[in-house]
């Protein structure tokens, strides 16, 4: 992951918070005790840290113990009050994309950051099409602000790129009717997936005719 590296700290009351804040049912105390957990096992899987970042944020599951949520993140993971922020924020881009798109999402907090501050609709766009532009899969984060860019500033299509799209999409039909007439049901999903990205795009931006 292309963030600075975060480590657990030791975690001990901030003195003067006893009594400030309503105390924690034993509900939220174990909610607060396996978002915990899984920081500290996925330090570098953005967005499980950013999912119970943000489920701590939202509950004040840190309210016994510190005063705000940023001396929670400073205190307990030595973590910046931005990084922690930026893990959030990408959080919920993956999770708009998962209703918005069913294909490979981004793996890295620096992917997803290009796509904050879009409509989940338009994030989904701009995603599938920068898996489009890419090769071998590989989707970097300047991939991913090109393909914003490319969306947001609406260039026209290409006629020979929709040419190409509509070339690539009936070869991609001849290949998934041999894979159903095999039995390949894992080879016709991949191919599904692939027809299923082109037609996402439609007439979106230039440069992003899909790999052969």
């Amino acid at each position: 992951m292309n963030t600075h590296r975060i480590k657990p700290v030791d975690s001990h009351p901030q003195k003067g918070v006893e009594g400030w804040a309503k105390p924690l049912s034993h509900t939220e105390l174990e909610t607060l005790r396996q978002c915990e957990t899984v920081i500290t096992r996925h330090l570098e899987a953005f967005f499980e840290v950013g999912r119970a970042l943000m489920k701590i944020q939202r509950d004040k599951l840190y309210r016994t113990e510190y005063r705000s949520f940023d001396d929670y993140c400073r205190a307990r993971w030595n973590m910046g009050r931005f990084y922690a922020y930026r893990q959030i924020q990408a959080a919920r881009v993956v999770e708009n994309l998962l209703t918005e798109c069913q294909h490979d999402l981004p793996s890295t907090e620096a992917q997803a950051r290009e796509l904050v501050g879009l409509p989940p609709e338009q994030a989904a766009q701009a995603w599938r099409g920068a898996l489009l532009q890419t090769k071998n899969g590989r989707v970097s984060a300047k991939d991913v602000a090109e393909a914003r860019k490319r969306l947001t500033t609406a260039q026209p299509v290409n006629p020979d790129l929709e040419e190409t799209w509509r070339k690539t999409a009936i070869a991609l039909t001849r290949g998934l009717k041999r894979a159903l007439q095999s039995g390949s049901r894992a080879e016709a999903q991949v191919i599904v997936g692939r027809l299923e990205l082109i037609l996402s795009v439609g007439t979106y931006g230039a440069g992003n005719a899909p790999e052969e």
